[in-house]
């Protein structure tokens, strides 16, 4: 389970840096239409939301008595809902700054290596109590990297979207 999850971590992640270089730098932080992020602000808020991955991994885990992957499908069904409007934390909202695409791509490419790295040589089945989801609650290593395959999943469609707006 643990190597077809983490095929698919790396091939919706895949799909998100292909969005991310059919930009131009300038459309990269344009403004697609009122009220929408720029393709840059939606790179940047998975970026801020997975920078801490790999720290998180690393952290000291507990054996949990459930399956590992009890919360993936409600992850998966609030996630891919894309009718519904979501709200983020303060801590992966996006700055108002002028992004380079390149370097933003960079930093993502990284991050995702070293989050795959860790993953594969850490026993996901159990669960991080120091940084609980909010309204989710502990999740297992399963769990998180679920986490970030849907919510990736989520902003490649509304990269796409912010694309065809744009072209």
């Amino acid at each position: 389970m643990q190597k077809e999850i983490l095929n698919c971590f790396e091939s919706t992640i895949n799909e998100f840096l292909h969005t991310i270089s059919m930009f131009t730098q300038d459309q990269f932080n344009k403004v697609p239409f009122e009220g929408s992020w720029t393709a840059a602000e939606v790179s940047e808020h998975i970026l801020k939301s997975i920078t801490g991955m790999p720290k998180l991994l690393k952290s000291d885990a507990i054996t949990v008595q459930r399956p590992p992957d009890e919360k993936v499908q409600t992850m998966r069904s609030i996630f891919l809902n894309f009718d519904t409007k979501m709200k983020s934390p303060d801590f992966i909202i996006p700055s108002d700054d002028i992004q380079q695409k390149e370097e933003l791509f960079n930093e993502l490419k990284t991050t995702v290596l070293e989050i795959k790295n860790v993953a594969e040589s850490t026993e996901l089945t159990k669960a991080y109590p120091d940084f609980p989801l909010p309204g989710m609650g502990e999740l297992t290593g399963l769990e998180w990297i679920n986490f970030v395959i849907y919510h990736v999943q989520r902003h490649n469609h509304q990269l796409s979207n912010i694309y065809e707006k744009l072209t």
